[in-house]
């Protein structure tokens, strides 16, 4: 892995500079000659533990609402690149994010597992309770199992079983593969005795005042909540993380007293790119309350702590925010929502709303309010705008979080539903078809909004040098009816920017995406610095160019792939 350090803005492998005698044609970047950076050295030292965030709610609701909304619009700034990527336009490994689905192949053992190493709480009972979620009769309690493992215990209300429950379970497998760090959560079921309490069992209030937790108060909360006709109680066991808990990261700027927080969070990849993925699961529920950042100790040395960052609470997906609260606009408009307000009211409420046709789904336990008709992947939204990075995204972050997205096969996406523990069969069946039906609609939108070519590569044959890549319109077969409709230009520069005698055009062939421009051309000086101009033809559409930037390893002098830019 290659260190980097994030203080130098855009990553340090990318040197912005603007070459006066260079003709547009090439572009205006120029990189370092070397690898691209694959992990961010953010797990420096913070000595001082960082002071917990603890954001007031509804100072939060008006901030967000309200406020912050007009001050956005008026200050008209514009929405700039993502900043934590590096030379290929990829996120590296980081506090933030690691790579896993994106640049390996996982298994369906693999995504059935996701992140839950240390075995389910349920094969080692009873717990012991240690006290209520939240305030008062919050449907959840913090229980301690047999070996020790602290957990957040989560139910469904009584009118919904199964719904939050399995749909945590099953979004956490997939933003687990997908590279995010999210906690360990495991779908329970326990009878009434497994739950004990002890001396030290208390409740807590709004006010965090502790009292005693009686059988009364445990028994009125169960009583809100679903038991099957075996007199099972079913739970999602959230395992607590590791480390000192410090509250989530702010939607924008970065934390002050965190030396590694150097990008602002609106200009995260991992977190804009980010928006594909919810949009897909339709986890409605995004704000600062559902991250995590954790104060922890480096494995390798007790005595370096820093930050890692987390996703947590993913019961509001597939569609169960809707269900469980009735309002079938979840997914296509904020809770309160200015534009579609005032639309209703100039058109004296004839506007027929794009969520309207909606139904709720019927007959099958544990489904929300999740489908694919009416799923429009750019028009998506959170229930509130309070998360910046999902303002700001723009077509780059699309494509980086469609791609990932992308790499989820039927059975990968099968497996994850499966972890779900749905009683009717029919759930798992209907969950990942609808799945399976969204994600191909979010990759043909993102898709299209620039040039899906990726993993870029300089291959020798002999004597010939070739650059290859994969088209992933084509590969995914949502390019058209056939590859030949789409057509390729490939053009040559030197790092001044003036052209080599070199063209190349090509038809995409039958390789499922894969091609190759053969006879590459290299640039006379020393290092070989080539910037190869890829210009791609979809049924008639010309799509925006592709710069890849090749040039000789100084060590082995081997041609390799040292930066790319889409426009």
């Amino acid at each position: 892995m290659t260190p980097f350090d994030p203080v130098r803005i855009l990553v340090a492998v990318v040197v912005v500079a603007s070459v006066a005698c260079a003709a547009p044609q090439a572009g205006h970047i120029r990189f370092h000659n070397q690898p691209p950076v694959t992990e961010v050295n953010d797990r420096r030292d913070v000595p001082k533990m960082p002071e917990e965030r603890t954001p007031r709610r509804g100072l939060t609701r008006f901030d967000v609402n309200f406020h912050k909304r007009l001050t956005r619009s008026m200050e008209m700034r514009p929405v700039t690149r993502a900043l934590d990527v590096n030379s290929i336009d990829e996120a590296p490994n980081s506090t933030w994010f690691t790579n896993r689905i994106g640049e390996r192949d996982l298994s369906v053992d693999d995504i059935r597992r996701g992140p839950n190493v240390s075995g389910t709480p349920e094969a080692h009972l009873p717990f012991v309770v240690k006290s209520s979620k939240g305030a008062g009769m919050a449907l959840g309690i913090v229980v301690e199992d047999q070996r020790g493992k602290k957990y957040i215990l989560k139910f469904d209300l009584k009118q919904f079983p199964e719904i939050e429950s399995s749909a945590d379970a099953v979004s956490q497998r997939l933003l687990w593969a997908a590279g995010y760090h999210v906690p360990e959560n495991y779908v329970v079921k326990i009878r009434r005795e497994d739950l004990v309490l002890s001396q030290k069992s208390v409740v807590k209030d709004a006010l965090g005042r502790k009292t005693p937790m009686t059988q009364e108060f445990l028994d009125q909360m169960l009583a809100l909540v679903h038991t099957d006709k075996d007199g099972l109680i079913r739970g999602l066991a959230s395992l607590y993380l590791e480390g000192i808990p410090v509250g989530g990261h702010a939607r924008d700027g970065v934390r002050d007293d965190d030396p590694n927080d150097r990008i602002p969070h609106q200009q995260r990849r991992v977190l804009r790119g980010a928006y594909v993925l919810f949009s897909w699961l339709d986890l409605t529920d995004m704000k600062e309350d559902q991250t995590l950042d954790m104060y922890v100790e480096d494995p390798a040395d007790p005595k370096v702590h820093y930050l890692t960052h987390h996703l947590v609470d993913f019961g509001k997906s597939l569609g169960a925010q809707a269900h469980t609260s009735r309002n079938r606009a979840l997914g296509r408009a904020h809770l309160l929502d200015p534009r579609d307000i005032s639309i209703s009211m100039l058109t004296l409420g004839l506007w027929r709303r794009p969520w309207e046709g909606r139904t709720w789904v019927q007959g099958i336990t544990g489904v929300g309010m999740f489908e694919s008709t009416t799923f429009h992947p750019g028009k998506w939204k959170a229930n509130t705008p309070n998360y910046f990075p999902f303002l700001d995204v723009d077509r780059f972050d699309g494509f980086w979080g469609a791609k990932l997205m992308m790499r989820f096969t039927p059975e990968h996406i099968r497996a994850a539903v499966e972890q779900g523990r749905y009683s009717d069969p029919r759930a798992v069946e209907y969950i990942t078809r609808i799945l399976l039906e969204r994600q191909r609609k979010a990759a043909a939108y993102w898709f299209e909004k620039l040039a899906p070519l990726d993993r870029f590569a300089v291959e020798s044959r002999g004597s010939i040098v070739q650059l290859c890549f994969d088209d992933l319109g084509i590969r995914h077969q949502l390019a058209g009816k056939s590859p030949t409709e789409t057509l390729y230009r490939f053009r040559a520069f030197d790092v001044k920017g003036r052209r080599l005698a070199w063209t190349d055009d090509k038809a995409a062939g039958a390789d499922g995406g894969y091609t190759c421009a053969i006879r590459l051309p290299v640039a006379p000086d020393a290092d070989g610095y080539t910037i190869i101009r890829i210009e791609t033809s979809r049924r008639g559409r010309q799509l925006p160019a592709v710069f890849v930037h090749v040039a000789r390893d100084p060590a082995t002098r081997v041609l390799r792939v040292i930066g790319l830019r889409r426009e």
